[in-house]
């Protein structure tokens, strides 16, 4: 202890007290001085001190051997840096202050062993590897005699080995504990037989070996902290993520739980259950949650005509085209027409004017007036646009398969018939759950929802289920897809409804957590993270489809309407040939009848040119009558 010290000093009745109070006093920055009181609680208004001195008598320490030392780790080791115990000499073994003691924690530990005549004192330090969790006591001062009892002066020699930070500069009463990884091998359990982008197994010349993204951060933090690690898995797939069952944890986690590994990676996410038993680096990437299903059925190719609009502006280009016709018929000075035709002449020209903008003919209108012209081109160039748009839009679907309306967020999601299924100990399981009871449209998710292990999503064999969604963070589900064979019969929605956060678990308390946050944040800081990240999601990407040619099924929509238009014109020339032919035999019949009455009503040719002679005075034998003109051929 030093001057820069702030010490607290829980002490019993002893003979010694007073000394130790004046060489406490005059070696320290502050002293203050707390009676035992009920279970040693830590007082309220005391201050967390650098120091604590336990000087308690026999009895009371018994007392603490006999309930839990735990207890008093928790009152009062979270608030002292390092703890000094005062007891009668004893062998070490038995000393109360190796209860006291958290292998986690790296804490610093001395005892003070007096005598029972009080004329000698030994001090012994305890050195804590909270990586290995090893324990090895040291001997600071031997034995300190005095001539009369109650005379001791305990003064640790000189250190300058084993110490940190006050070395040299006074008498060394701790070893500070070890909480380095330096030359330490750490045992990290991973996650690569599910096969993600963040660890996964290759196999290169008959060698298989890890790689990833946590892997490759797992190789930057080692250099730099100077440790080594081996790489181990769980031996049952089975939770291989981490998921309680009957009290027992499986998976990575189990393996921290029953130290058969130090620390895990692989696309763990964190939990508010697995927090309770393990602890967590900090969080290096926030993965979004989405969910999966299969495609809705392909609409049918000749729907492919009225597939570039809504019926919304299907319904509002009619009503365009009924006002245009309307106000072209109308007005004839928009179209150059001449004004005396009929109305319904008007409305037909109109509409063949309409229709053949429309349609991008050459058929346009020709007004007469400076205002009939700016009406005119407002339409041609509307009529362009449409054009244009909705060929582009037809050739797309068309080139395109067109499926039903995708289900794309969660209020989708509950409506649809689908059935939710989530992996298994999740984040995103958890976040479904706490909708279970509530009084909004999400309370249906977590009803419909069942679990199912994630090995089943991760597997490129594995059937799924057509009727289901299946709900886990958005990087499982694209590697999913990636290497299966029926993928273009599923898809990623692109509801993106919670963000789920990505660490390495370590066992609960471990001191090497707080180097390993600092080297997490590091490699954050500069990037690299987000950079492996990027070039994974890349190589994960699945290959686009080549362009293919259009085959007779694509041009249903282009052939029916031809085949509509075919047979309508068909019909049109058929019914026209019928309506002439008959028009042509009315005219026939009704020339003859007027051909009969004409006859019935004058006389014979010759007769009327030998009446006419006579009449005129002329020679009865006058010129031979000629032969009536030939008739007139009627149509």
């Amino acid at each position: 202890m030093t001057s820069r010290d702030d010490v607290v000093l829980l002490a019993e009745e002893h003979p010694l007290l007073g000394s130790a109070l004046r060489q406490l006093h005059a070696a320290t920055r502050s002293l203050q001085l707390a009676a035992p009181v009920g279970r040693l609680r830590w007082a309220p208004t005391m201050p967390p001190a650098k120091t604590c001195v336990l000087w308690l008598h026999e009895a009371t320490w018994r007392r603490i051997h006999s309930t839990r030392p735990a207890r008093l780790l928790r009152r009062w080791g979270n608030r002292c840096r390092r703890m000094l115990v005062v007891e009668s000499a004893k062998d070490i073994e038995r000393s109360v202050s190796r209860k006291l003691l958290r292998f986690d924690q790296a804490e610093t530990v001395s005892v003070v062993m007096i005598s029972k005549d009080l004329r000698s004192a030994q001090v012994f330090a305890h050195t804590i590897d909270c990586v290995d969790r090893t324990l090895l006591g040291t001997s600071l001062v031997a034995n300190a005699t005095a001539r009369t009892p109650g005379d001791v002066a305990v003064v640790p020699e000189r250190r300058t080995s084993g110490c940190r930070g006050g070395c040299g500069r006074g008498p060394t009463w701790f070893v500070e504990g070890r909480d380095e990884l330096r030359g330490h091998t750490l045992r990290v359990a991973t996650t690569a037989a599910v096969d993600t982008i963040y660890a996964r197994f290759v196999t290169e010349n008959g060698v298989r070996r890890t790689v990833g993204v946590e892997v490759n951060m797992l190789k930057m933090v080692s250099k730099a902290l100077g440790f080594k690690y081996e790489l181990t898995e769980p031996t049952d797939l089975h939770g291989l993520f981490g998921q309680e069952e009957n009290g027992t944890w499986t998976g990575v986690i189990g393996m921290i739980l029953n130290g058969s590994a130090d620390m895990a990676i692989g696309d763990i996410s964190v939990t508010l259950a697995r927090s309770r038993v393990i602890d967590v680096t900090y969080p290096f990437h926030q993965e979004p949650v989405s969910f999966m299903l299969r495609r809705p059925p392909l609409l049918p190719r000749w729907v492919a005509i009225a597939a570039p609009f809504d019926a919304t502006t299907w319904g509002v280009l009619a009503a365009a085209l009924t006002i245009a016709t309307l106000l072209f018929a109308a007005v004839p000075a928009l179209s150059g027409g001449p004004a005396a035709i009929g109305g319904w002449t008007r409305l037909t020209n109109a509409g063949f004017v309409v229709w053949a903008s429309i349609t991008g003919q050459d058929q346009v209108p020709d007004p007469r007036h400076a205002l009939g012209r700016c009406v005119a081109l407002l339409w041609v160039v509307f009529s362009v646009i449409i054009g244009v748009y909705y060929q582009t839009m037809l050739v797309s679907k068309l080139s395109v398969p067109v499926y039903g309306r995708p289900v794309n967020s969660l209020e989708d999601l509950a409506l649809s018939p689908f059935q939710v299924k989530s992996a298994s100990g999740t984040a995103a399981t958890v976040y479904l759950e706490s909708f279970r009871g509530a009084d909004t449209l999400f309370a249906r998710l977590p009803e419909k929802m069942t679990l199912f292990p994630i090995e089943d999503l991760t597997s490129s064999t594995a059937p799924l289920d057509d009727r289901a969604a299946y709900v886990n963070e958005l990087g499982h589900l694209q590697h999913a897809l990636k290497d299966r064979k029926d993928r273009h019969l599923y898809y990623i929605s692109r509801a993106r409804f919670f963000q789920t956060g990505l660490a390495w678990p370590v066992r609960k308390g471990a001191c090497f957590a707080r180097r390993l946050n600092t080297s997490v944040m590091r490699l954050l800081q500069s990037g690299i993270v987000e950079l492996w990240l990027s070039v994974a999601r890349i190589r994960d990407r699945p290959e686009p489809a080549a362009p293919r040619a259009l085959t007779v099924g694509d041009m249903a929509a282009a052939l029916l309407v031809l085949t509509v238009g075919g047979a309508a014109a068909t019909l049109v020339f058929v019914l026209e040939l019928v309506l002439n032919q008959r028009s042509r035999r009315a005219q026939k019949e009704a020339w003859s009848r007027v051909s009969r009455r004409l006859t019935r009503a004058q006389p014979p040719w010759g007769q009327r040119a030998v009446r006419e002679g006579t009449e005129n005075g002329g020679d009865s034998a006058g010129p031979a009558p000629t032969a009536p003109p030939p008739e007139r051929e009627r149509y």
